[in-house]
């Protein structure tokens, strides 16, 4: 009798969260969260004083990646994907854009970054969490990011890496309201106390969260942006906030 393969798919099991900064009214962050695909879009505040809502063509852009990646499935490249996503975006804007794609079957993620959004990845060694990989941001210059959109940059200025993983890696993906208000010690600190015992992304989103959240509102903290800061900014930055906390699950033929 011949023995049945079942073939499985490798998947994130993921977790969000995602404010506005303080007395905005909306946010301009976007974030697209699937099986196998993460994204978080920035929308770049300058179009409000042109009469546009910067979110809008954020979030278009995740629609059109989510549209488009079922679409070239057997083509299914990040480069690519996103390419195709920002050409069929309709809407006056622009936005920074980091996108990761696991692949069904191997160990590896494939991951673009374009702007000051990005990603870190982390890996349990012995009982603690330690950094392994993160994206890179590409900029014009201090705090003017790289972005997709009308009159933006292209696709082919992203930084790309194919990342090699293990089953249980812990990605987080962020907008910079993330790291302009906490610095990477104190991100992996939270990684570390929320997921001592086992990872609960929704927990470990929040509490990433809520701290940037937290420190962007202190007037007297030296942040990340105010140690960049070329002119003596003091004080967290307030911004949007997300974070998208993923747990990565290797599957394997049974």
């Amino acid at each position: 009798m011949l023995g049945l393969r079942r073939y499985f798919a490798n998947s994130f099991t993921a977790g969000f969260y995602s404010s506005m900064g303080p007395g905005k009214k909306q946010s301009e962050d976007a974030y697209l969260i699937t099986s196998d695909m993460l994204s978080v879009a920035d929308g770049v505040g300058g179009w409000i004083s042109y009469g546009v809502d910067p979110s809008k063509y954020a979030w278009e852009l995740m629609k059109n990646i989510a549209d488009t990646e079922k679409a070239l499935k057997s083509e299914r490249l990040s480069t690519k994907i996103l390419t195709q996503a920002a050409n069929d975006c309709k809407i006056r804007g622009s936005s920074t854009c980091s996108l990761i794609l696991l692949h069904p079957t191997l160990g590896s993620l494939d991951t673009l970054n374009i702007g000051d959004s990005g990603f870190f990845i982390y890996r349990k060694t012995g009982k603690a969490y330690k950094l392994i990989e993160k994206s890179k941001e590409t900029l014009h210059g201090f705090n003017h990011p790289y972005q997709l959109g009308t009159n933006g940059d292209k696709v082919e200025s992203a930084w790309t890496k194919i990342i090699e993983i293990k089953d249980k890696d812990v990605v987080i993906m962020y907008s910079d309201g993330l790291t302009d208000n906490l610095y990477e010690d104190t991100i992996m600190e939270i990684i570390n106390k929320e997921c001592a015992e086992k990872v609960n992304v929704e927990n470990t989103a929040k509490a990433l969260g809520e701290k940037a959240y937290e420190m962007c509102q202190d007037t007297k903290y030296i942040s990340p942006f105010a140690k960049a800061y070329m002119e003596g900014y003091k004080g967290g930055k307030p911004d949007d906030i997300t974070v998208v906390v993923a747990l990565i699950n290797l599957e394997k033929e049974a």
